[in-house]
């Protein structure tokens, strides 16, 4: 697979000109050519929020390459990491959030099994349990509360905008 670097471009006419080696510089040709590198890229579909030194991927059923924007070998490699990077780090919030998930659902069930009165008839038997229950049942009420705020993709979002995957200097 090849890529190219953005440099910075206003519109997609003038990003496929300084590209590609077209065949011919036809509506249809221009088109047919913007239309592949929107498939590969979506985020170029507005370039105003595309940074300089972004990495573009170039589909195989693009015109060729200009050499002289063949993105660097370094590049290349950077950006293959960053995409198993990202992957890598989407699967661990999917794993996360199943794991938050079971925890909500155990906090719910044993707050559930505190406020039964048969956890409180046993809490009445015991000295020591019975003091200790209020602050018990308050630990259990704030802790499945703090589950239902905690979602990792607010975590997910917050690195991967910090970590803009797709901006590489040469």
């Amino acid at each position: 697979m090849n890529y190219a670097v953005y440099k910075g471009e206003t519109n997609l006419k003038d990003l496929v000109t300084r590209l590609f080696q077209l065949p011919d510089r036809t509506a249809a040709t221009m088109k047919r050519s913007q239309d592949e590198l929107l498939l590969a890229n979506p985020q170029l579909s507005d370039l105003s929020k595309v940074r300089a030194g972004s990495v573009i991927v170039i589909p195989r059923g693009a015109p060729p390459l200009k050499p002289s924007e063949v993105a660097p070998a370094s590049v290349a490699r950077q950006f293959a990491v960053t995409v198993q990077s990202e992957e890598a780090v989407f699967k661990v919030s999917g794993k996360l959030e199943d794991l938050n998930q079971t925890a909500a659902r155990a906090a719910r069930n044993f707050l559930i099994m505190l406020q039964s009165e048969q956890a409180k008839a046993i809490a009445e038997k015991s000295a020591e349990l019975k003091e200790e229950f209020p602050e018990l049942l308050n630990a259990a009420q704030a802790f499945a509360e703090s589950t239902k705020s905690v979602r990792s993709e607010h975590v997910l979002a917050k690195f991967l905008s910090a970590v803009q995957p797709h901006r590489f200097h040469e």
